[in-house]
């Protein structure tokens, strides 16, 4: 019985195949370079471009603060008495921070309750000038509000770069979707 259980797993494990179906081998020509491989069609993603290269470590950081900026900026709740701002001034220049404070300072109390929740969709760079320190950007939001449908809308960002961060130092709405 032993020696039957033992055949059989060392059967199943020489025709790996069985659990781990491969790709089809490819038949090199006898003229052709081993070390040569073939030819492999990149995804493609829904608009079918193909897919962009890698973020320099100043895109990924500048698409960090961007995506975190506008999340907690376009969500708000009556109950949060404007914690949203008060978050966001860690991301914002001296600048912004003033208006994000003439705000909160000038906002009257709600009688009833009112609340919108943004989820990001894509942060795109539209220009980067990191010589000037400056980074332009759109955020695709997904938003919905207390009594309204979910809609989609854009957030530009202005970045500018301060000692080695990047921080937003104006922001402008787009008409929703």
């Amino acid at each position: 019985m032993v020696v039957v259980i033992g055949l059989a797993i060392a059967l199943l494990l020489a025709d790996e195949s069985l659990f781990f179906p491969s790709a089809p081998e490819t038949i090199n020509a006898p003229n052709q370079n081993v070390n040569q491989l073939p030819v492999q069609n990149l995804p493609q993603n829904e608009t079918g471009a193909k897919p962009s290269l890698p973020l320099t470590s100043t895109e990924q950081h500048i698409t960090v603060v961007a995506r975190n900026f506008s999340e907690r900026f376009a969500s708000f709740s009556t109950d949060s008495n404007y914690a949203n701002l008060e978050e966001v001034k860690l991301l914002s220049s001296v600048k912004l921070i003033l208006q994000l404070d003439k705000i909160i300072e000038s906002a009257s109390e709600s009688a009833s309750f009112y609340g919108v929740s943004s989820k990001v969709l894509k942060v795109k760079i539209n220009s980067l000038d990191e010589t000037a320190g400056l980074a332009k950007v759109t955020v695709t939001l997904q938003r919905e509000e207390t009594s309204t449908p979910v809609y989609y809308q854009d957030l530009e960002l202005l970045l500018i770069r301060s000692g080695e961060e990047w921080l937003v130092d104006s922001y402008r709405w787009q008409a929703p979707r």
